[in-house]
């Protein structure tokens, strides 16, 4: 940024990279605090809403129809598990 006082820092990611730029655009925050981000289809994570408060004001999540690493989260794959194993309960009888 020497060279070039007036660009700023972008940091872009997909699927689990967007949300790892996510990540270290947090960390980046207080060194650059103009860093922005861009997560496509970024991998589901939990976070506290006043962290996600937070997070809205520099990073950006764009989702793409259907996907379904945006909507991954624990709570989601304990779901699936619960429906899954119900599922063969029915099956076996």
């Amino acid at each position: 940024f020497g060279e070039h006082p007036d660009w700023g820092l972008v940091v872009v990611g997909h699927s689990l990279g967007g949300s790892v730029a996510a990540v270290l655009s947090l960390l980046l925050r207080p060194t650059y605090p103009t860093v922005r981000c861009w997560g496509i289809d970024p991998a589901g994570f939990t976070c506290t809403p006043a962290l996600a408060q937070y997070l809205e004001r520099f990073v950006v999540s764009l989702i793409h129809c259907d996907s379904y690493a945006a909507r991954a989260s624990s709570c989601n794959a304990q779901a699936l598990t619960q429906e899954v194993a119900e599922a063969l309960r029915h099956s076996r009888q």
